[in-house]
């Protein structure tokens, strides 16, 4: 089937991009900006797919750049190639980035003493108050999963709150596998790109945790799949 070029006009400072006829494509610039290279590959036909492959670079800064060659732009534009900026790199491990304290964190099942100790910002709590400031909390990623039932079990709970709040009604506890993970992913910029450093903040309250928090959740966290010696 004949597949027409895409179309380009100028909507308030901002280059738009028209959806080429034929099926795939893409609406917007802001549209194929926000998509990964697997969307953005299956959202063209092959012939598209292949030519924005060839136009993926790295350039000078280590950062990659995405350079629209003629064959997917089509007409005068796609002969004078536009480029768009460098975006910080996201290969390897994201870096955690460091806050003011704002939370107090509690590790809370085996082992919990002693990856506490000496972490500024970090307590161990014991499984008996634990489990009552729980009762009736799920966990924010496995909304069925009751986190006073998963202490009993043994399993590792983190719990965050307000710093100096010794009463603990600002509470927020999540299961240890899951707030580490959320704090592994990596933060989007205002676009909604992701940038090369981790989350840190408390995924309800929106409060900042400090890096070595981050570090001891992450690492509490780790021997959840370990066997236990006990």
């Amino acid at each position: 089937p004949i597949r027409s070029k895409p179309s380009v006009r100028c909507t308030c400072g901002r280059l738009a991009m028209s959806r080429p006829t034929g099926g795939g494509g893409f609406a917007s610039m802001d549209d194929m900006m926000g998509m990964s290279f697997d969307q953005l590959r299956a959202s063209m036909g092959p012939a598209h797919s292949a030519a924005t492959h060839a136009a993926l670079t790295t350039n000078s800064t280590g950062g990659t750049g995405m350079a629209f060659m003629p064959s997917v732009l089509g007409g005068g534009l796609g002969q004078a190639m536009l480029t768009m900026g460098a975006a910080p790199s996201t290969a390897g491990p994201a870096e955690i980035p460091d806050h003011r304290q704002e939370l107090d964190v509690y590790l809370v099942g085996p082992g919990a003493a002693a990856d506490a100790s000496g972490k500024l910002g970090v307590q161990a709590l014991d499984v008996e108050r634990a489990t009552a400031l729980c009762k009736g909390k799920t966990d924010f990623l496995s909304l069925e999963e009751a986190l006073d039932d998963a202490i009993r079990r043994g399993d590792r709970v983190i719990i965050a709150a307000n710093r100096g709040d010794r009463s603990l009604k600002s509470a927020q506890a999540y299961l240890a596998s899951s707030i580490a993970r959320w704090l592994s992913e990596r933060q989007p910029d205002g676009a909604g790109r992701l940038t090369s450093q981790s989350k840190n903040v408390d995924p309800v309250t929106r409060k900042h945790f400090t890096r070595r928090q981050i570090e001891a959740i992450i690492d509490f966290a780790s021997h959840s799949s370990a066997p236990s010696t006990q």
